[in-house]
């Protein structure tokens, strides 16, 4: 699904029909999205649309910010472009307060929507450790399964955190090694096993397992969730 165009208020001919149009077009085709059991990348960009208008809302100043500038003239001896700053009218401004006011309660019930399918999708997820959990375990490898199949994808995991004054951010950094067919002689266990043999730079990882009980879209759903999940896991145990 195509994402909506970060400048979709402000950018082009400033209607409320017509930006009204682009909107609802927007969340039906998200509804959809939901429909299919499919979480991202449409959530995270609901997410940053929504806190987008919220700020849109308390500071009138970003409003005006975020219209795009016109380009008055190239400044040659100093190698830059020259933008003009574009003035909103009075009706300008009230349309777009208008278009504020009309789309945050429609995004907010999207985002829910899909608070509610995350929620839904965990539920029918399980995470385990395969064998003993390391004490150092931000590194790894993440078993990702559907419950009754054989085929077994598994990824490398690193999680990194970046600090500032205030807060501090997690990363969870993965990448795909394989793919294994489960077995009687080719379990949970031998696997990982395997692993540590052709892979030296990780003597004692971290595995942990994740089941889930349904057929869920891989990339846009199984995957995110079970990284967001096992960031949880790490967290939790710090």
């Amino acid at each position: 699904m195509k994402k909506l165009d970060p400048n979709w208020l402000t950018e082009g001919y400033i209607d409320f029909e017509y930006k009204q149009y682009i909107l609802l077009d927007y969340l039906q085709k998200v509804s959809r999205s939901f429909k299919r059991k499919s979480l991202y990348p449409v959530l995270s960009d609901l997410v940053f649309h929504y806190n987008n208008l919220l700020r849109l809302k308390e500071n009138k100043n970003f409003l005006s910010s975020q219209v795009p500038k016109k380009l008055d003239r190239i400044d040659l001896k100093k190698l830059k472009l020259v933008y003009e700053e574009v003035d909103l009218d009075d009706n300008n401004m009230k349309e777009l307060e208008k278009l504020v006011e009309f789309s945050i309660p429609r995004v907010e019930n999207e985002i829910r929507n899909g608070k509610e399918l995350f929620d839904w999708v965990e539920d029918n997820i399980e995470v385990d450790p395969i064998g003993l959990r390391p004490l150092y375990d931000k590194e790894g490898y993440l078993f990702l399964t559907y419950d009754g199949l054989a085929e077994v994808m598994i990824y490398q995991y690193k999680m990194s955190s970046i600090k500032n004054d205030k807060d501090k951010f997690f990363a969870l950094h993965t990448q795909l090694v394989k793919t294994e067919e489960k077995s009687v002689a080719n379990h949970y266990h031998q696997i990982k096993l395997n692993l540590l043999a052709s892979n030296k730079e990780l003597p004692n990882p971290a595995t942990f397992l994740v089941v889930a009980k349904r057929r869920l879209p891989f990339k846009a759903t199984l995957l995110p969730v079970a990284e967001r999940l096992l960031m949880r896991t790490l967290n939790n145990a710090a």
